[in-house]
């Protein structure tokens, strides 16, 4: 029962690091979008649960890139929207898609 409960503990730790990790990361891309005009902004492209088109500052890009780097392979197994353009809107950067229809 002991040895049961340890591993329990052991999996619920593991769970809850893996989560707080996710939640530092996603922290640091939401405050490496910031920009002033458009070419400020680098799309690194599509990382499943830490999201799709993830868009940062060309100055953050090899931080957010290592970090990035650090996931788990099968992390990169989501659908996510392609040919998605990086834009600075509100100081911020984003994506738009290539072709906009009207």
């Amino acid at each position: 029962m002991r040895k049961l409960l340890a591993i329990i503990s052991l999996l619920l730790w593991s769970l809850s690091s893996m989560a707080e990790g996710q939640l530092s990361l996603n922290r640091e891309i939401v405050e490496a979008r910031f920009c002033d005009v458009d070419d400020d902004c680098v799309n690194l492209g599509n990382y499943g649960l830490a999201g799709c088109n993830i868009v940062v500052n060309q100055y953050m890009v090899q931080i957010i890139q290592d970090r990035l780097d650090q996931l788990p392979e099968d992390n990169i197994q989501f659908h996510c929207p392609k040919d998605q353009v990086p834009v600075c809107w509100n100081n911020k950067c984003r994506v738009i898609p290539t072709k906009l229809d009207y």
